[in-house]
């Protein structure tokens, strides 16, 4: 008779995450961005990055002085806005998101809407390695760790700051893992009674799962009782 052990799937809820506290924007400069953080944890499986938004408020009285990126915990950076805006004042409220119809090159201040992402690298002074959400991680990321929103202004006189934003993540499913075959060679064990009982250690790809588990019937060679 052949058992395996199979854990049932579990969802969780899109989620957001805040800042806590406003940053000053140092004026003119490439190296030293006004940086603000929000730490992420909770997480216990990945989620798909093309669904991941970030809502941004910053004051600035020149938004073409500004570029701001965001740095994910694994060091993707991408671009969300690259000296756009020209004269106007600030970003309220404004949305990024792969869904977006256009970048914030074709908005008006204050950009109270939802944008792309900046579609290109921004390479000029500051640096950004991906575009658009949806290369973070290459398509999927656990978010728990420090997500970073970094703001430079990159000309003099005008200056700003970030008031707040946030971050958000869709909802997520852990799988239904197989957690079988064993990934160690198999040791008897006798419980008596003439019966001896084959097993091993699963993939610790089953450790992050749910509690709740089935026992099924499968023609595989997971857990082997001979009698």
């Amino acid at each position: 008779m052949l058992f395996r052990s199979t854990l049932q799937a579990a969802s969780y809820p899109n989620q957001n995450f805040s800042s806590t506290g406003t940053s000053s924007i140092p004026d003119n400069t490439c190296t030293n961005p006004a940086i603000n953080n929000i730490v992420v944890s909770g997480y216990n499986g990945v989620v798909n990055s093309s669904g991941i938004t970030c809502t941004v408020n910053i004051t600035h009285t020149y938004d073409g002085d500004i570029n701001f990126m965001l740095e994910a915990p694994n060091g993707d950076v991408i671009g969300l806005s690259d000296l756009a805006g020209g004269s106007g004042d600030n970003f309220v409220n404004t949305v990024f998101s792969d869904a977006g119809a256009n970048t914030v090159s074709s908005g008006t201040a204050p950009f109270t809407a939802t944008f792309k992402p900046w579609q290109a690298l921004i390479s000029s002074c500051t640096n950004s390695n991906k575009i658009g959400f949806g290369s973070i991680g290459g398509g999927t990321i656990n978010p728990n760790g420090t997500w970073r929103l970094r703001v430079y202004d990159r000309f003099a006189q005008d200056v700003g700051t970030i008031n707040s934003w946030s971050i958000s993540f869709p909802s997520y499913t852990v799988p239904n893992p197989d957690c079988g075959p064993v990934t160690s060679t198999a040791t008897s064990v006798s419980i008596g009674g003439g019966i001896t009982v084959d097993a091993g250690i699963y993939s610790p790809v089953c450790a992050n799962r749910s509690e709740e588990h089935t026992s099924e019937l499968q023609s595989h060679s997971d857990l082997v009782c001979r009698l």
